[in-house]
């Protein structure tokens, strides 16, 4: 039961958003070991979602790297 995280969980140990994670669910990237069998019982993801997560977000740090400016593609470094 240990490797079994709840949304709550993933969202502490990922720094994620409550729609960052209902995005990747509903697009079916989030491994889950048990859908919820109703109200009050929570969806219980595989302990792999963290990877999932983590890999969803830093794809987002780099655009907005590029976006502000900080990267640019085809700079001359000489």
């Amino acid at each position: 039961m240990k490797n079994i995280l709840t949304r709550k969980t993933l969202i502490r140990k990922t720094g994620a958003t409550i729609n960052q994670l209902a995005y990747l669910r509903d697009m079916k990237r989030l491994p889950i070991e048990r859908e919820t069998t109703g109200a009050g019982y929570p969806i219980l993801y595989k302990h792999e979602a963290i990877e999932v997560v983590i890999n969803h977000l830093s794809k987002g740090k780099i655009d907005e790297w590029y976006s502000r400016g900080y990267c640019t593609v085809g700079t001359n470094w000489e």
